[in-house]
């Protein structure tokens, strides 16, 4: 009818307008971000106040508008805004500090309402920038994202579904615990992160499973920084250790494409070195498993009990883990020499 006709293009006029609205918004805050990127080289003279830079000036003057995109904006406003932030964080550096809780509360309410990869960026960028001096609001920020994260991948039938997501979700883990690890490994949540990554370990993806094993062999073999927390890591291997190195040992069996192969023996090399009296037990038990897929291996047999020996045995060296590792891998997937 006429009147259903009008309706439908009433709609679609109404979506084509937002859709108007959307991209002029977009490319104003990029406007603003373009113009935040080429002040990097103004500075405020005569050591007076950050407040005298025309970037925070701008910033202060435009930050409701800024508050209600983060709201109520769609993804290109959203990572505009993202954007936009991090190249203040570059600019002003700690002359931002009056600004940063609120950059985060934006951060951490626009990453649960849409999850963007540019949100984890703005996040890894202020932990560098910020990690000593605003510890409390990052820690906030970050348990936000990693409680976000692990119940996706929990509850999701396609947990490679948002590869880069993931990637820049374990790099953004990894950076913390290079400049503030306590800042990670201090969270309550800090098991399930664990467990979330170990679940990653035996994904096809290339990208976002690589930042995960790197993620877990840096958390299991820890950091000089990271000596005082160490028992958020022990406790984590002592409860889920076995869960882990199964899904490596599935990696290397099979699941993980060649590429991965390498990483893989690392991490397991790890596992290993962290947990020496604990690893035979686990290989014995992944190796039984039925649901395991080895492959061409026999499940018992000279060649399971020679990588169960060489893998458990202390104090090898790098290079002789991985020869047995990488042989049972190529026996795995019928490549043995």
């Amino acid at each position: 009818s006429d009147g259903s006709r009008g309706s439908g293009g009433e709609a679609a006029a109404t979506v084509a307008s937002t859709q108007g609205v959307e991209e002029a918004v977009a490319t104003q805050l990029a406007l603003i971000g373009a113009a935040i990127r080429f002040s990097d080289t103004i500075q405020v003279g005569g050591g007076g106040s950050c407040a005298a830079h025309p970037v925070f000036a701008v910033l202060s003057y435009c930050w409701p508008l800024l508050q209600d995109a983060s709201r109520r904006g769609g993804p290109s406003v959203l990572q505009a805004l993202l954007e936009l932030h991090g190249r203040a964080m570059g600019c002003l550096g700690g002359g931002l500090a009056p600004l940063l809780p609120s950059i985060l509360e934006q951060i951490g309410t626009t990453f649960c309402r849409r999850p963007v990869v540019g949100a984890l960026e703005c996040l890894t960028q202020a932990i560098e920038l910020y990690g000593e001096s605003h510890e409390a609001p990052l820690s906030d920020t970050l348990e936000r994202f990693v409680d976000a994260v692990c119940g996706w991948l929990a509850s999701t039938a396609a947990p490679e579904a948002e590869p880069e997501l993931l990637s820049a979700f374990f790099e953004l883990c990894h950076r913390c615990l290079v400049f503030r690890p306590q800042l990670l490994l201090s969270l309550p949540c800090v098991a399930s992160l664990f467990d979330a990554a170990a679940a990653c370990v035996a994904h096809q993806e290339f990208q976002h499973t690589r930042a995960a094993i790197t993620f877990l062999c840096l958390f299991l073999s820890g950091t000089d920084a990271a000596n005082l927390y160490r028992e958020s890591a022990a406790h984590c291997l002592q409860r889920s250790g076995g869960t882990l190195l199964r899904y490596c040992v599935q990696g290397l069996a099979s699941a993980s494409p060649a590429n991965l192969v390498d990483h893989q023996i690392e991490l397991l090399r790890v596992i290993a070195e962290s947990a020496p009296t604990a690893v035979h037990g686990w290989l014995v038990a992944a190796l039984a498993d039925p649901g395991l897929d080895l492959g061409a291996l026999p499940r018992q047999g000279a060649a399971a009990e020679a990588f169960v020996r060489g893998a458990a045995q202390q104090h090898a060296t790098v290079a002789a883990f991985h020869c047995v590792a990488s042989e049972f891998s190529r026996v795995c997937r019928g490549k043995a020499r």
